[in-house]
């Protein structure tokens, strides 16, 4: 699908915060294949990072940077209540500006999203693509025989995109707010082989069955470090032998910290960002009889404190 001059001049707007210098800087674009593409062009533009700061690049650029202490493990007692509060914000989200809290963008707004849903959906399609690309240079296809999970899926973005490509889909989400959305778009659109389903506690992701494929993205980083490590154990050994996941998380933010003891005595808040050390993140794969296959730095966290990871794991026979 091509980007429209719509999306082009929406990209200016957003990354570079003015209108396009002329039509032929608008038609420049239109070349573009995917609005991933299109976006992916602004983000890396000289102009953007010039002006955020960011003209050395985004990639490799902690590479010296301090450690950071994160505790990674509490007790089922605390884990519960950390899961819970999250659970009350995201119901909130939900229920005030589902779509937005999806992709913080105006554009997804509640005021605004109607006339931008395609744009929405659109975009969980060029990272279902992308998911793909990654699959297919390690050898790997998602196939009709496929039973797959979306864990995070907000009110379906992936899911919706992933069904044509697999068996079934099954979409997870701690808000039932969000569900209410999915339902209604997969409905609208004669979408059957997708089902959602609220889970409140780690332990419900154990009755979810077996998954050939699990994918996750902007969604485990909105969890403290001990409930992110916990959830990716938990939908690692949910993996058939041979099953595949890709999944996404920040792993380092500088001068982050993070105890229990200190979060549990803090207020909170309702879209909170967090890290799990890449230690961690294997520590986790191999404790879920998984092996990595491969672990690239995106871009899915905009901000340049950041390292986010795409990480492609595989159970092991």
């Amino acid at each position: 699908m091509s980007v429209s001059i719509t999306d082009v001049m929406a990209m200016y707007r957003a990354f570079l915060g003015r209108e396009p210098e002329s039509l032929e800087a608008i038609a420049a674009h239109l070349d573009c294949r995917t609005f991933d593409e299109l976006r992916r062009t602004f983000l890396f533009s000289a102009e953007f990072l010039n002006s955020n700061g960011w003209a050395q690049g985004l990639v490799g650029r902690h590479r010296a940077s301090s450690p950071i202490s994160v505790e990674s493990k509490a007790s089922a007692e605390d884990l519960k209540t950390m899961l819970d509060r999250t659970a009350q914000g995201w119901m909130r989200l939900g229920q005030q500006d589902a779509h937005w809290s999806v992709l913080v963008d105006e554009r997804f707004r509640r005021e605004n999203v109607e006339n931008n849903m395609q744009l929405f959906y659109d975009s969980g399609r060029s990272d279902i693509d992308a998911c793909e690309a990654i699959l297919r240079r390690n050898g790997f296809q998602l196939a009709p025989s496929h039973r797959a999970l979306d864990f995070g899926c907000g009110v379906g973005r992936l899911s919706l995109a992933l069904a044509p490509r697999v068996r079934s889909v099954l979409g997870v989400d701690i808000s039932e707010n969000h569900l209410r959305y999915a339902r209604q778009r997969a409905a609208s659109h004669n979408i059957e082989n997708v089902s959602f389903t609220c889970i409140r506690a780690v332990s419900d992701i154990f009755n979810l069955g077996q998954f050939d494929v699990i994918i996750t993205f902007i969604v485990l980083q909105h969890n403290p470090p001990p409930v992110m490590r916990h959830i990716l154990q938990s939908i690692l050994e949910k993996l058939t032998p041979g099953g595949v996941a890709v999944f996404q998380l920040p792993t380092y933010r500088t001068e982050y910290a993070f105890s229990t003891k200190d979060y549990l005595a803090s207020d909170g808040h309702d879209m909170e960002m967090h890290i799990l050390p890449q230690k961690e993140v294997f520590e986790v794969v191999e404790a879920s009889k998984c092996r990595p296959i491969e672990v690239l730095e995106d871009h899915m966290v905009g901000e340049s404190r950041y390292v986010s990871q795409t990480f492609l794991v595989q159970r092991q026979s």
